[in-house]
């Protein structure tokens, strides 16, 4: 807000709008987490263009001093349920530190389907794929046995899939530490998808540094060495498929005799 005061231009600090995403008026309500959830699988596209900015600053309800995050999202509905209480407009309150933690998602496409799977050491609250594909058609997120009871909702347009992990309003799911397939995406046709953004959060609504990895399939049969080789007690053999099918792996000695089967 800019004004004349005293012969001078004085330049006021805009009102504190975090929560009120909406610009309704009320912070903190259902409303702001319906429509901020509508910008992780819409876009830009859901904010009024005139006010643009100020709901953008309105959506770091973590005040961690990163807007439009999924942690932001899941800190609002914390909030919502009572689990949380809203940071203080105060000048000097504290800030969540984002990016403390680490956490990986990686993306398996195989026969007709891709796969998200996260690893992480702490339980995660919510989660943002964003997809490109290209010269195949892709069908809507499903949430695997790990993801039960959270949201997931999906969104495919020009080329681009958007895949949203969120906290269940009616018991705050979340998604235990370890390494857990989140989502199954079904696809069709021979082209191709690849992550291109991921976002993940924490269960308390702090963003985690994010790494990505792509697991594809092979595209031809592979006989690899054993490791290690010599061994004692124990080695790996390591072998390529095209495509999933039954196999068989026997083991010889020097005299040509087999020892065992697999």
């Amino acid at each position: 807000e800019i004004e004349l005061c005293g012969g001078a231009i004085c330049v006021r600090q805009p009102e504190d709008d975090r929560g009120d995403i909406n610009l309704n008026g009320v912070t903190n309500e259902i409303s702001d987490a319906v429509l901020f959830s509508r910008y992780f699988i819409e876009g830009d596209g859901v904010w009024d263009p005139i006010w643009y900015m100020v709901q953008v600053q309105a959506t770091d309800v973590n005040n961690d001093g990163v807007p439009l995050t999924v942690a932001d999202l899941v800190y609002l509905i914390r909030i919502i349920t009572g689990d949380e209480m809203p940071f203080p407009s105060d000048e000097g309150n504290p800030k969540v530190s984002p990016y403390a933690g680490q956490a990986d998602a990686i993306v398996k496409v195989s026969n007709g389907n891709v796969s998200v799977t996260t690893n992480s050491a702490v339980d995660l609250g919510g989660a943002l794929f964003v997809f490109r594909y290209s010269g195949m058609g892709v069908g809507e997120a499903v949430a695997s046995d790990a993801a039960a009871n959270m949201v997931v909702k999906s969104r495919s347009a020009r080329g681009e899939l958007r895949v949203l992990v969120a906290p269940n309003m009616a018991d705050l799911g979340t998604i235990e530490a370890g390494t857990h397939e989140i989502v199954t995406i079904p696809t069709s046709g021979a082209g191709t998808i690849d992550l291109v953004e991921v976002q993940l959060a924490d269960a308390r609504g702090a963003m985690l540094t994010s790494n990505m990895a792509k697991i594809s399939p092979p595209k031809s049969y592979a006989l690899m060495q054993n490791y290690p080789n010599p061994f004692n007690a124990g080695t790996v053999i390591r072998f390529d498929l095209s495509q999933e099918s039954d196999w068989t792996l026997q083991v010889y000695n020097i005299t040509g005799q087999v020892v065992r089967t697999f």
